[in-house]
């Protein structure tokens, strides 16, 4: 299995012509200029986007491990009780928890790339 953050088709700005790029988890780098971070670890990570979020407090409810509290209204999670069962983002009302990392195999990965070969072939792309 290959872990995968993202895979953005029709991309234009990862390279030639028009593209599939696929990011992948547990990249060692950690270029003081990524623009990507949560690809970093392999691990697969509970992102949460503080801007969407509406403190409706639903993910604390529903979480059975009792790892994310709103202390002083603020959201708060406990990475160390969270079991990754993704309960909370399923529940959330704005999108604003998600999970960084889906596994994949090659032949998933693949077949997803092949659906945009004919705008490779014409335009110089491929995958990156």
């Amino acid at each position: 299995m290959i872990r995968v953050t993202n895979i953005e088709r029709f991309a234009t700005h990862d390279g030639p012509g028009i593209r599939t790029t696929i990011f992948f988890k547990g990249c060692h780098m950690h270029c003081p200029w990524c623009a990507n971070p949560e690809t970093w670890s392999q691990k697969v990570e509970l992102l949460h986007d503080e801007k969407k979020c509406v403190h409706c407090q639903k993910c604390q409810t529903v979480c059975p491990a009792s790892a994310i509290a709103f202390p002083e209204g603020k959201w708060q999670i406990d990475r160390s009780r969270c079991k990754g069962c993704q309960t909370c983002a399923q529940e959330c009302l704005n999108d604003a928890i998600t999970f960084s990392g889906t596994d994949y195999t090659e032949d998933e990965l693949v077949a997803i790339a092949m659906k945009d070969r004919d705008f490779y072939e014409e335009s110089g792309g491929g995958v990156t």
